[in-house]
């Protein structure tokens, strides 16, 4: 059994810190997000196909210097073809057998073996993993049958058509006749064309799992830690004393951070590895890559601050900051809400 990864996406959503990584190399809790779903995958998968574009060549240079446990071959899409036309592009590598497509910024708890299990049993064409939100209008909705059989999909329904609140949760089992309905050549959309002609030949859900989130967004990358961190509460209290400092858990806080006495950190603060928190600082709800500088008296808010960045003595990163790397926030400044701070543009 194969798993198709979808990682071929731009990552505007989380600029400026895209311009220098790719997406599923964005680490959450100092894993990148690529590996995480790596590690999810069932023994049941024997190999990996990697559907990618943008900066391909830093995924592909990444894997080669940090070997997974798993084959995975890259598949370049050198032309947007949707979400059914990027499954079609790797067909030839998928094999004749059942295959997960699994979206590249999903965070999720789903015990996959499990979802196959519910597949087979089931002996549909497709399994799609589903989630309960309070606004399904930004995604497919699926309406299930009492034995789990889909009766009915809708990609971004507007509020009136929201029939359900259980989601397309970016996570599906498909058997190799389902590439058959998939044209070739053509953009095609996997929501709006795949799964509606698969309700009547068996398309299923499959509803589990303690947490799932897009972290494809920054408030939503920061929720993921936050997540993550409050499902192992016990992995992420501080066991050493850190004289002068004040940690409040959940916080991931590396031995070869430095933490200044007066700094206050957490909760659910994620620290790279060398990062530098100077004395007073105060940081919640926020992600620091590795070797971010924090200035004494700064404070961040539910940020993300990119790798080699700094923030300057008394400055004030507010609530939805991103923060490229190797870009400074002078002291003294206050950003505004969702700001994106990049960094300077040196002449070639």
């Amino acid at each position: 059994m194969k798993a198709a990864i979808l990682a071929g996406g731009l990552g505007t959503r989380m600029r400026p810190l895209t311009y220098t990584t790719p997406k599923p190399l964005l680490p959450i809790l100092n894993v990148p997000m690529l590996v995480r779903i790596l590690d999810r995958l069932p023994r049941s998968v024997d190999g990996v196909v990697l559907a990618v574009n943008y900066l391909a060549d830093k995924i592909a240079a990444y894997l080669k210097e940090n070997p997974p446990s798993l084959p995975v071959k890259l598949v370049e899409e050198r032309e947007p073809l949707g979400t059914a036309g990027a499954v079609k592009n790797l067909e030839a590598d998928l094999g004749d057998d059942r295959f997960f497509v699994l979206n590249g910024d999903v965070v999720a708890s789903v015990d996959l073996t499990s979802m196959v299990e519910f597949h087979k049993r089931r002996k549909g064409l497709g399994t799609l993993h589903l989630w309960p939100v309070e606004d399904p209008t930004r995604y497919g909705i699926a309406r299930l049958a009492e034995d789990g059989r889909i009766v009915e999909f809708k990609e971004k329904p507007r509020p009136e058509e929201a029939f359900s609140n259980l989601i397309n949760a970016g996570t599906y089992i498909l058997e190799p006749e389902v590439l058959d309905l998939i044209p070739a050549g053509r953009p095609a959309s996997i929501e709006k064309e795949t799964f509606p002609a698969l309700i009547p030949r068996g398309l299923f859900g499959y509803a589990s799992g303690d947490f799932w989130i897009d972290a494809g967004k920054p408030l939503d990358y920061i929720e993921a830690h936050r997540l993550l961190m409050n499902a192992d509460r016990s992995r992420y209290r501080m066991r050493k004393r850190m004289p002068g400092v004040e940690v409040e858990p959940p916080c991931l806080i590396p031995a070869s951070s430095e933490l200044a006495p007066g700094a206050r950190v957490g909760p659910n603060v994620s620290l790279g590895r060398g990062v530098v928190v100077g004395e007073g600082a105060v940081i919640a709800d926020s992600v620091l890559l590795d070797d971010v500088r924090v200035g004494a008296r700064a404070r961040i808010d539910m940020s993300v601050i990119g790798h080699g960045a700094f923030i300057g003595d008394g400055s004030r990163v507010s609530r939805g900051t991103v923060v490229a790397d190797g870009a400074e926030v002078a002291p003294g400044r206050r950003t505004a809400n969702f700001e994106s701070v990049e960094a300077p543009r040196h002449p070639s």
